[in-house]
């Protein structure tokens, strides 16, 4: 979730598996390893209600389904405000985790567990879905306050502590259809109109140095910039004069206005259509820019970040749309960063305050099924129906069992994305018996999409990126290589992005991670921002691994091992489920990237990856999600928050139908509103009504 797409466009974004046996680390003081473990929350969270009963309940007050950091945020905020006793709240996840699509392993170090409470913060983690905490994220921020979420630099370029984070290096890697060359050198070409021309013979012109994008010069479709704000002959008054569009200048900026809303109204210049109408595709399609010009700014903007959404992503919360943003009192993000034990730790401690702090109760391996809204004057009117699942300890794929319970409940809070939301059954009307469930559901599921994407980390003994090729002409130490390739965006994650010194080293890598890769390992970072079910998922053996049956996690070589395909070292656990033709392909891209041999990139020392993907059989969600174009989707926020209208009681949150989409905050976001505005909870203590306002300012109601 978080994250999702990382700079200028959009942000994607979007999350901990297994170590290896590892003699090294024990020289950390035993005491204090095991003190730091019995805090840490337990990879396999099956310490739950259902250990303390022989058999589910039978009845709750409130029923919350997801234990991403939606559901996690709103079960502690229940139980922490007083309002709510344990007894009465109950919190169910479909696999056997906590975390949804904050996942954060250990990676390149063997045996994690064996790592003391200091090294634990200075160990490489593969963040295999969000990664990061912006500094306008007041609700994330605020739980690491509140929680002690201990938070560190992310960095994106070479610049230090103080300066802006989030912007890519100039020096850092580009590759672009074959050309391998350094940001400055992009920015400066596309500045001097150094393309690639097309004559009226269809010819195609350029210098050597020439970006490899083909500029095409033609009046009629340059013309037509502002044809779309003028009358046309035999018509009246253009659109732009029949709307009233006052000055973004003039208004009272106020975050806490409910008629912000009215700003998605506005004529978007040079297009004739209104900001909610429009997608970034439409408006520069409209505009009368090529699709060479838009595949150009898409690369090197986000390597291909928003090519899986821009055609239909809403203007209203794109990113990019500072004039409108800045007018309700946002502004744009600066400075980012990560919490030292990795992002899953948000929704782990939140899940541990609940649970142990609170008395809340947990069921893991459970997948709601059906949610059926009884008829007549009944108190637990919801009869919810799961299916116990089971998850592989080797595939990590989550299956049914066919074993199903019902549950009544008074109130449902469906913290979960648009995927398993749309696996769910409805039966039953709103209370004002005008319209069913289903269809409400249904209407409201269309109006958002979700994007797939895939991480991959993998350790290696040498930082080999930093002397091959590309690599070490433009030093690459840190931040993101943006490429055209289905590599996309390549991190030099750590050291590096995740952790690094003035040097671009890192004096902090625990001894045990350097014994088990390497006295100068380090670790790099795929993320690929093109549906990787085209690219990378034909490498996955996903059928293979879907046949696996092996239920002990001491056996899983029975199913992955260098026999039947799958890549296997020292430090890398048949668990990982890796496919050798995976590491394989992904070094060929990585080899052309860097424009180097084969022979030049190493065997990795472990490799992890998680596809995030509607389809894909482990994760069953796409990696971050966006109110349409053509979709009044402030209109639609508070339907979502209570599905049927208030007194429904029936509710949906997460980063699907936020704001923030593709980040942790929009998950926060969407739990807060519906917790204050539908069910009266108080605002936390550490959460101001100005930053609560800022965190949706278009919200088209009154706050209470």
């Amino acid at each position: 979730m978080q994250d999702a797409c990382i700079l200028g466009l959009t942000f994607c974004v979007l999350m901990l598996l297994h170590g290896c046996d590892d003699a090294a680390g024990e020289s950390s003081s035993g005491s204090s390893t095991k003190r730091f473990l019995a805090s840490m929350p337990a990879r396999d969270d099956t310490k739950s209600w259902q250990q303390k009963r022989s058999s589910p309940p039978d009845q709750v007050d409130v029923a919350i389904v997801g234990g991403g950091i939606s559901g996690t945020y709103t079960a502690y905020r229940l139980l922490s405000s007083g309002k709510f006793r344990s007894e009465q709240v109950a919190l169910f996840e479909r696999t056997n985790r906590i975390g949804g699509r904050y996942d954060s392993p250990v990676i390149g170090c063997g045996d994690a567990q064996k790592l003391s409470e200091d090294e634990q913060k200075h160990a490489p983690r593969a963040e295999m879905g969000g990664m990061i905490v912006r500094d306008t994220d007041t609700l994330m921020r605020g739980v690491a306050k509140e929680l002690g979420i201990e938070l560190g630099p992310f960095h994106m370029n070479k610049g230090r502590d103080t300066d802006s984070r989030s912007g890519d290096d100039p020096s850092n890697p580009v590759y672009l259809r074959g050309l391998r060359t350094d940001r400055r050198s992009v920015t400066e070409a596309s500045s001097n109109g150094n393309f690639l021309m097309m004559g009226q013979n269809g010819s195609i012109d350029g210098s050597s140095h020439a970006l490899p994008f083909v500029q095409q010069y033609d009046n009629s479709v340059h013309d037509r910039e502002d044809r779309h704000d003028q009358p046309q002959e035999g018509q009246g008054a253009s659109r732009v004069d029949e709307m009233e569009k006052p000055p973004l200048e003039s208004r009272q900026v106020d975050p806490c206005n409910p008629s912000n809303g009215d700003l998605m109204n506005r004529i978007v210049d040079g297009t004739g259509q209104r900001v909610w109408e429009l997608s970034p595709f439409s408006r520069n399609s409209l505009r009368g820019m090529t699709e060479e010009n838009m595949e150009f700014d898409n690369d090197v903007a986000w390597g291909n970040c928003g090519a899986a959404s821009r055609s239909t992503r809403n203007l209203g919360v794109d990113e990019e749309e500072m004039e409108l943003r800045s007018a309700v009192g946002l502004r744009a993000d600066e400075l980012w960063d990560r919490p030292l034990l990795g992002m899953e730790e948000f929704p782990s401690k939140l899940q541990r305050e609940y649970r142990e702090t609170f008395g809340g109760h947990t069921f893991m391996g459970q997948q709601l099924k059906r949610v059926e809204k009884v008829a007549g004057d009944v108190s637990h009117s919801f009869k919810l129906t799961f299916e116990e699942t089971s998850t592989s300890p080797c595939s990590g794929i989550t299956s049914l069992t066919g074993r199903t319970w019902n549950l009544q409940a008074e109130r449902v809070i469906l913290a979960m994305p648009k995927a398993p939301l749309g696996s769910i059954d409805f039966v039953g009307f709103s209370p004002d018996s005008k319209k069913s469930l289903g269809s409400e559901i249904e209407r409201l599921l269309a109006a958002v999409r979700g994007v797939p994407f895939m991480k991959l980390h993998a350790s290696f003994s040498e930082r080999w990126w930093q002397e091959a090729g590309i690599g070490k002409d433009t030093n690459f130490n840190v931040g993101r290589f943006a490429s055209t390739s289905p590599v996309n965006n390549l991190f030099a994650w750590y050291p590096g992005t995740q952790a690094r010194d003035a040097d671009g080293g890192y004096g902090q890598i625990p001894a045990q991670c350097k014994n088990a890769s390497g006295a100068n390992m380090g670790v790099l970072q795929m993320y690929s921002t093109v549906y990787p079910g085209d690219t990378w998922e034909s490498f996955l053996r996903n059928g293979q691994q879907q046949d696996c049956d092996v239920t002990d996690a001491s056996m899983c070589q029975e199913c992955f091992s260098s026999e039947t395909g799958f890549f296997t070292s020292r430090f890398n656990t048949t668990s990982n489920h890796v496919p050798q033709v995976l590491v394989d392909g992904w070094r060929m891209e990585l080899a052309d990237m860097f424009g180097v041999e084969a022979s030049a990139i190493p065997d990795p020392t472990e490799v992890q990856y998680k596809v995030w993907d509607a389809n894909d059989p482990v994760t069953r969600s796409d990696a971050t999600h966006y109110w349409q174009a053509g979709q009044e989707w402030w209109k639609l926020y508070d339907r979502v928050l209570e599905i049927g209208g208030h007194g429904s009681k029936l509710h949906v949150v997460g980063e699907a139908f936020s704001f923030n989409w593709g980040w942790g905050e929009g998950a926060l976001e969407t739990a807060e509103y519906m917790l204050h505005e539908h069910m009266r909870l108080p605002l936390p203590s550490w959460l101001q009504k100005h930053d609560y306002c800022l965190a949706m300012p278009f919200y088209p109601f009154e706050r209470h």
